[in-house]
């Protein structure tokens, strides 16, 4: 499946109504456009973030599941926000970087099964400030920081908002930032009860 909105010369917002499933087999490809609706898109296959993709920032706020019990690569080689992606992989299969992939931005990053590998540069996290959980690792799942940074960034939130990092008692990051919103709010972070994130970069 590839998204891509380019041709029509601006945004696209491509939806999945509530209840509903869209699942791509193979690779699944955002060119240009953004993913939004309460449905589901879900991938069996690798997933590309392109370099032309323009998620509009707040309007993407779509769920791209990736499943099955295959390892499986994503790319991203653009600059903005795409979708909360949503790790639900079988078997203990992973989902890694690309070769060449250094950097990831999404909207919210949830890990219920399988394990995660974030990119070696930069994970950004948040910008539409569209999800109560922007970073969610369930118990059994795993996220590797990869020596890597997270940013969290509370880019596009208007007026002060809490969202909490929840973890499976305990996660292990490297470095991580937080920035403020554009318009002087900020999105306030915090953790789930009993749990612990330990960064062993520099906060």
């Amino acid at each position: 499946v590839t998204i891509d909105a380019a041709s029509y010369g601006e945004l696209l917002l491509f939806a999945v109504a509530a209840g509903d499933t869209v699942t791509a087999l193979g690779t699944f490809t955002i060119a240009d456009g953004a993913l939004t609706g309460s449905g589901t898109w879900k991938t069996d296959g690798n997933v590309v973030f392109s370099s032309t993709a323009n998620s509009a920032q707040s309007s993407s706020t779509g769920v791209l599941s990736m499943t099955g019990s295959s390892n499986r690569t994503y790319t991203y080689t653009g600059s903005v926000p795409t979708a909360h992606l949503k790790i639900d992989k079988s078997g203990g299969a992973t989902v890694t970087p690309a070769s060449g992939t250094t950097a990831l931005n999404v909207s919210a990053l949830t890990i219920t099964a399988g394990s995660f590998t974030a990119p070696s540069g930069t994970l950004t996290i948040g910008y539409a400030a569209n999800t109560a959980t922007p970073l969610s690792v369930a118990s059994g799942a795993t996220f590797t920081h990869n020596s890597g940074s997270i940013l969290f960034d509370s880019g596009a939130s208007a007026g002060t908002s809490t969202h909490t990092i929840d973890v499976a008692t305990s996660l292990t990051l490297n470095n991580v930032t937080f920035t403020p919103g554009e318009y002087g709010d900020s999105m306030v972070f915090t953790t789930g009860a009993g749990d612990t994130i330990t960064v062993a970069g520099t906060l």
